[in-house]
């Protein structure tokens, strides 16, 4: 791999990274020129983040690789912590240390005689004019495309397993390899996270369903007996930032399973929410604003929320953003900060600037084009890849490829929202392969009972010292607001976790894990 890129690099100089496909990062030292180049794969499977000062430039995977120079200070980046407790990233290119960013997927930098430029140089977008196919026609299209993208990253001498958690992405790479390999091919060793006794968060019916067309090697973990808290475990999987994610417990211990049973490549349905997942949203604005009533009526009656909120909610309000001058929209109103302290937020002037940063999605079409290039979309890739790389993983997803995303980017909404259905294509893609229990659900699992259940009985004592003594936190976050989220949860009954949202466990996971990294890397 790296004899191609330097090849490429001496053919086409920095355009180079236009032609080369898959999932990358890479730096190349021109002796020529003394200049670096360097530049990330389109969706972010690989990570490269960079520092430059003055006659210096420092380029790697982690922060911990530029930090082990001292030239190079531990200082927090604020307006990062800002978005880490309100739960909203817009700013792809920062990372928690004040002096080192990240470079954006489909991004590309060079830096010479002291300067560090970047560009894009490939964005998600909408074709002027969307391919008019029928839904047969769209779904042979997907289905050829997910086999080779499929096809192409189980080329490796390494041992290769897949999550499986019974959901349609998951459930869909698991078949599908199972349709390359052939009857006679080798078992596929599958993992999957049971919840006995969470109704909401348990999958297993779909995930058996799966099992019983054979071929698969099945493992079977169970999170709920893993603690939410990640950050104690940041150092041991290669994390330098906080380590933040609701579902650890799950992906902890499906990770763990994968390593311990010798997987070398582990396919996941990552992105197939981002690919697929298009939803009614800009979706009825489209239809009331191109005339076709007739369809906006059908899809009103099938809406879930009703023919009210379909229709003026949806229809009407996506359907004025279309032709509202750009200086109203951004009269939208801003997020809302209350998670941070007063003083942080009037210093980073947090809403404003959170305002101006996010994009007006005003179609269905420019909403499914930003929901693949987003910097929350691809901020859990940012850790999942490292902790996998950690353990001695390749993370893979055929689902963000670039030729299988165009192809998405092309079709007509109908494919994938009708009748009051979402991921229409990939169901029908997927008849023949997929149990019929599975392609035709239309439940999605939710993890809010796993973290309700497991984070007080395994976090009392860091919340408590947290709250007794937050050092830079006070300085970050609304304490009050805090307390009264842990007070909230405290009060719940055990036998109503199961039922609520975990917005208030979020909230207080977020607070530790920020908590719990300040005295990790030794600042404040």
């Amino acid at each position: 791999a790296a004899a191609l890129v330097l090849h490429a690099y001496l053919a086409w100089g920095t355009a180079c990274v236009e032609r080369i496909d898959g999932d990358f990062a890479f730096a190349v030292w021109d002796a020529r020129d003394r200049s670096l180049f360097a530049a990330r794969d389109r969706f972010g499977l690989r990570p490269l983040v960079y520092a430059a000062r003055g006659a210096s430039a420092w380029v790697g995977s982690q922060p911990r690789a530029l930090l082990q120079d001292p030239a190079l200070p531990r200082r927090p980046d604020e307006w990062r912590v800002a978005e880490l407790l309100t739960g909203r990233v817009f700013d792809g290119g920062r990372t928690f240390f004040e002096d080192i960013h990240r470079l954006p997927p489909g991004n590309a930098l060079r830096w010479a005689g002291g300067s560090v430029r970047t560009w894009p140089y490939w964005r998600p977008s909408v074709p002027r004019r969307v391919a008019a196919r029928s839904l047969g026609e769209a779904a042979e299209a997907f289905r050829e495309a997910f086999d080779r993208s499929l096809a192409r990253r189980l080329n490796t001498p390494d041992a290769v397993g897949a999550a499986l958690s019974g959901g349609l992405d998951s459930s869909s790479v698991v078949t599908t390899v199972r349709h390359l390999r052939g009857p006679a091919g080798k078992p596929l060793p599958t993992f999957t996270a049971v919840y006995p006794g969470l109704s909401l968060a348990d999958e297993r019916p779909f995930s058996l369903a799966v099992e019983a067309g054979g071929g698969l090697a099945p493992h079977v973990v169970h999170p709920l007996a893993c603690s939410p808290i990640a950050e104690h475990d940041a150092d041991a999987f290669g994390i330098d930032e906080p380590l933040y994610a609701p579902t650890w417990a799950m992906e902890k211990t499906v990770l763990l399973a994968a390593r311990d049973a010798g997987i070398g490549l582990y396919i996941a349905g990552h992105g197939g929410d981002h690919l697929l997942a298009t939803g009614p949203e800009g979706y009825f604005g489209d239809l009331l604003r191109t005339g076709r009533w007739g369809r906006l009526a059908r899809e009103a009656r099938a809406h879930h929320g009703g023919v009210r909120e379909a229709l003026w909610t949806l229809a009407a309000r996506d359907a004025a953003r279309t032709v509202l001058p750009a200086a109203l929209r951004r009269l939208r109103r801003p997020p809302v900060p209350g998670a941070l302290a007063p003083a942080l937020a009037r210093r980073l002037s947090f809403a404003e600037r959170a305002r101006a940063l996010a994009p007006p999605l005003t179609t269905a079409e420019s909403r499914h084009a930003e929901r693949l290039y987003h910097p929350s979309t691809h901020d859990g890739l940012d850790q999942i890849v490292p902790i996998s790389a950690a353990l001695g993983i390749t993370f893979v997803s055929p689902f963000w490829d670039l030729a299988l995303a165009e192809l998405c980017l092309s079709l007509p909404r109908d494919v994938f929202y009708r009748d009051g259905i979402d991921r229409v294509l990939i169901r029908e893609a997927m008849a023949g392969r997929l149990p019929e229990s599975v392609r035709r659900r239309r439940s999605k699992a939710t993890f809010d009972p796993l973290l309700n259940r497991t984070l007080l009985r395994d976090g009392r004592k860091v919340i408590a010292a947290m709250l007794d003594a937050p050092g830079l936190l006070a300085e970050w976050s609304n304490l009050d607001g805090l307390r009264t989220a842990v007070r909230t949860l405290d009060s719940r009954p055990a036998d109503t976790l199961d039922h609520v949202g975990s917005g208030d466990a979020q909230r207080v996971l977020r607070a530790v894990t920020l908590w719990l990294w300040v005295r990790r890397i030794g600042i404040g």
